[in-house]
């Protein structure tokens, strides 16, 4: 779950009021979920409503995960996050700013697309 250990970050307390509700919280076949904490981008360089500062949007692929990284110290942390996660995967990390700055990431630009129709 992404979240911040800055008070002073702008959602702060929406992320804090996010986890609690996760907290207990089982899937379908009543199994606990675990939650992992990953810190958001904030701070980064580029800002703006729509920019997307999350780590969590990130892509696994055949042996590696795709994350983004922003040029902050928190690139190294959600780095690490990953490795514990991932300990057989390559985690290659990348600048994404071209793509946040449309509130998107990664993952958003990885999804499938439908099969065009043919025409004979």
């Amino acid at each position: 779950m992404e979240t911040t250990f800055d008070m002073e970050h702008p959602w702060y307390e929406d992320l804090k009021l996010n986890i609690e509700a996760m907290q207990g919280q089982t899937d379908a076949k009543g199994r606990t979920i675990d939650i992992v904490l990953i810190e958001d981008a904030h701070g980064c360089k580029v800002t703006g409503e729509r920019y997307c500062a999350s780590y969590l949007n990130s892509y696994l692929v055949n042996g590696a995960v795709i994350m983004p990284k922003y040029g902050v110290d928190a690139d190294k942390r959600a780095q690490a996050v990953y490795r514990r996660l991932f300990p057989n995967r390559e985690i290659v990390a990348i600048d994404i700013d071209g793509v946040a700055m449309g509130g998107g990431g990664i993952h958003c630009i990885t999804q499938q697309q439908p099969k065009g129709v043919t025409r004979s």
